[in-house]
């Protein structure tokens, strides 16, 4: 995991550096091995990054995510923390919605 991980914030560098988001990631030792294709691994972390890197980008120039590896009863537990504008309460009950998003479309964002 701390591979996939890894190979994940190589992929983003670029993006993260040029808009000044500063990504640290804490790697565990020990980890258990977990079942699951990589690449479909690195694309939902890839997301939940690029989430974060736009969260904080639309309240602020600069900002800092933060990923942690850790094991728990066998588990592995990942946390991606990022100092953006956070999840408005209104909104909290619908993050799992398919397709649901607090996103402007790409034409209004164009535009002012």
């Amino acid at each position: 995991m701390n591979t996939i991980l890894e190979r994940t914030l190589q992929l983003h560098e670029h993006s993260l550096r040029r808009n000044a988001v500063e990504a640290s990631f804490q790697p565990a030792e020990g980890l258990p091995n977990v079942v699951g294709d990589p690449s479909q691994l690195i694309q939902v972390f890839l997301n939940l990054i690029i989430n974060a890197e736009q969260a904080i980008r639309e309240v602020r120039e600069s900002g800092r995510i933060q990923i942690r590896a850790a094991s728990l009863s066998n588990k592995v537990i990942i946390t991606i923390q990022d100092d953006g504008s956070g999840i408005a309460p209104e909104a909290l009950a619908k993050i799992f919605d398919p397709f649901y998003t607090t996103k402007r479309p790409a034409a209004a964002r164009d535009l002012g």
